[in-house]
């Protein structure tokens, strides 16, 4: 018997990208679709992703998207469940594709967990790794009040 060792997909990033389109072609073939192409923000989630089913939760979730999408670009509203799910990766994902500095992404990253965790900054901190002193200070910093993720008015 021959064993082949094959690290997880995690450790093989650059192959991400291949097996993307590789998989974007024969669903598109499997599936009669139109030749779908995925948006930057998708593909930034895409391959920041760690992907722990490997290479068969990749091909799964592209097929998902190209058989339930109604376009022909694929978005990051297109993910299946499972994955959106991870709505810290998601948020970054957004804020890389949109922020134009440093500071607008962390800013954008930050508020979009907050909200996402229903204004409670002890679980948002847990969510983005962070101490709750660190939150609020820049919450603090950044003009939003109370349990809100959104600015003080006045």
């Amino acid at each position: 018997m021959l064993t082949i060792e094959l690290p997880p997909l995690r450790d093989r990033r650059d192959d991400i990208r291949l097996l993307i389109e590789a998989f974007l072609t024969d669903a598109r073939e499997r599936y009669q679709r139109p030749s779908p192409t995925m948006s930057p923000e998708l593909t930034e989630f895409m391959l920041a992703y760690d992907w722990p089913g490997n290479v068969r939760q990749l091909r799964n979730a592209i097929d998902k998207m190209v058989v339930m999408s109604s376009g022909e670009t694929l978005s990051l509203g297109d993910l299946p469940a499972y994955l959106s799910g991870n709505s810290c990766l998601l948020a970054k994902a957004i804020a890389c594709a949109s922020a134009s500095s440093l500071r607008d992404m962390e800013r954008t990253v930050i508020l979009s967990v907050l909200e996402r965790c229903g204004g409670n900054r002890t679980h948002a901190a847990e969510a983005l790794g962070i101490s709750v002193r660190t939150l609020q200070r820049k919450l603090k910093v950044w003009g939003v009040a109370g349990n809100s993720a959104e600015p003080e008015n006045g």
